[in-house]
């Protein structure tokens, strides 16, 4: 069983951009300021207006226009990095029993270069109790490894028994165990992304309910096997007797 979720820019990009909107407002606010006090003056048709006035409406028009284009400039350049490190590092895996969760957490410079940090969480299927949405936000209760580094320190490859980490450390090392996880809803479709987790999760518990079940019943045969040296010699396979003269 192999299943990946990944984020919806179109989200992610709405968000910024209503960040984008909300550090333009105080802008806006002083350009609606000094049309209303220009247009009382005209209205009032008062002969005797200070030319300090007029200056004082150019010159802050033209600073909160340049504010309002920095902003949107910093804010395009911001989103675009953080969209597309967000496009690589943020999804939710899953893989046979266990389930990974990735998550960009910041970007750096360093060393002239574009560096991301991101949080992951390994988690089993089976160890999940709950899965609750509320808002943007996922909150899975259940035990986890939790690492928040560096994100090509975090590259690992499935295997027949979950995942190995190309930096062996992790495999058995670092991280730290965790009983909730708190994952911020970047999915277009967050609520069916838990419920397919709920399912998978029950599937997985109903597997090994039956192959405990399963076993026990093996075992239990075995112990009622009437056999004189037990089960050591019942599955042993029987070897000829061979002779060998000169």
């Amino acid at each position: 069983m192999h299943k990946i979720f990944r984020i919806s820019e179109k989200r992610l990009a709405a968000r910024y951009n209503l960040r984008i909107l909300l550090f333009n407002i105080p802008a806006a606010a002083v350009i609606l300021s000094l049309a209303v006090i220009v247009a009382v003056f005209i209205n009032t048709k008062t002969p005797d207006t200070p030319t300090v006035l007029y200056y004082a409406v150019f010159y802050a028009s033209y600073a909160s226009i340049f504010y309002s284009f920095l902003i949107c400039l910093a804010g395009s350049l911001i989103s675009a990095v953080k969209i597309k490190a967000h496009s690589a590092d943020t999804y939710i895996e899953i893989i046979d029993d266990i389930m990974i969760i990735s998550q960009h957490n910041q970007t750096r410079i360093q060393k002239m270069k574009f560096v991301s940090y991101k949080k992951l969480w390994v988690i089993r299927l089976k160890d999940i109790s709950e899965i609750i949405c509320e808002k943007n936000h996922m909150i899975i209760s259940s035990q986890a490894r939790y690492f928040n580094e560096k994100a090509d320190w975090l590259n690992y490859e499935r295997t027949g028994n979950g995942i190995s980490f190309d930096n062996w450390w992790y495999d058995s090392n670092g991280g730290k165990n965790v009983n909730s996880v708190n994952v911020t809803d970047f999915y277009s479709y967050g609520e069916r992304i838990a419920k397919r987790i709920a399912f998978c999760s029950h599937k997985i518990k109903i597997r090994d309910e039956r192959r405990e079940a399963f076993r026990d019943e093996m075992l239990k045969i075995a112990r009622t096997a009437n056999h004189p040296k037990k089960i050591q010699d019942r599955y042993k396979p029987q070897k000829e007797k061979r002779v060998f003269r000169p």
